[in-house]
């Protein structure tokens, strides 16, 4: 997950909380920028492909008004396109090895385009941060033996939105790195910036790793009732 986002002109002082201002929240995806899912947004899953792409002009009209903000906000984009699962792992990896290429364990391979139109349309505005974002989530459970998948998969199945709220104690953590990088440090022309997209998604593969064996070392069973 990818984030762009704007800064205020004014200093926000974290001695006052009155004066912090929360940044207004866009998703940009299939099309369309949006704060919550809409028929269109789902009418745009159903009949687009993954590889979807604006062109220049559309990019400029649909990211007019993001450009000349004067709000704080954050665009957050998810290029990967698909949530993760082992069948479409197996699938990307089976084809990835046809041609030698290297192997992902624990993310999809990114999509470009949508990434590529958001950094196009912002450059040289306020957005002048990127936050890569790395989220993984790991349960404790009664019995180790009950966990599916190779590598201990189930330890580290997102919980549902009802776990989220509902889970009293929790069942599970939630291990966030981000890393934020300046937008004018970013390459401009779009094979550089393809090759940065892709070296950028298999260094966030060996951290998640590297996340996950962290987390098996501190995370024990549950006790049994």
């Amino acid at each position: 997950m990818t984030e762009a986002s704007r800064l205020a002109n004014s200093e926000v002082k974290a001695s006052i909380p009155n004066s912090l201002t929360l940044p207004k929240v866009q998703f940009f995806s299939w099309f369309l920028i949006w704060k919550i899912p809409s028929l269109k947004l789902l009418k745009n899953i159903v009949s687009c492909d993954e590889n979807w792409e604006l062109d220049s002009a559309s990019v400029v009209q649909l990211f007019s008004t993001t450009r000349n903000t004067r709000n704080r906000e954050w665009i957050v984009l998810f290029p990967e396109v698909n949530i993760w699962t082992r069948s479409d792992a197996d699938t990307q990896n089976t084809m990835w090895q046809k041609y030698y290429l290297p192997q992902l364990t624990n993310v999809l391979y990114p999509r470009f385009s949508g990434t590529i139109n958001t950094l196009s349309a912002l450059r040289s505005t306020a957005f002048t941060r990127l936050y890569d974002v790395t989220i993984l989530y790991s349960r404790k459970t009664h019995d180790w033996d009950e966990l599916d998948g190779p590598g201990m998969e189930g330890v580290f199945k997102p919980p549902s939105l009802l776990e989220i709220l509902c889970s009293k104690p929790s069942t599970f953590k939630i291990h966030i790195h981000v890393k934020a990088r300046l937008t004018s440090r970013l390459p401009v022309k779009r094979r550089r910036m393809e090759k940065w997209i892709e070296k950028t998604w298999f260094e966030k593969d060996i951290l998640l790793e590297t996340m996950k064996q962290e987390s098996l070392a501190e995370t024990q069973p549950l006790p049994l009732p």
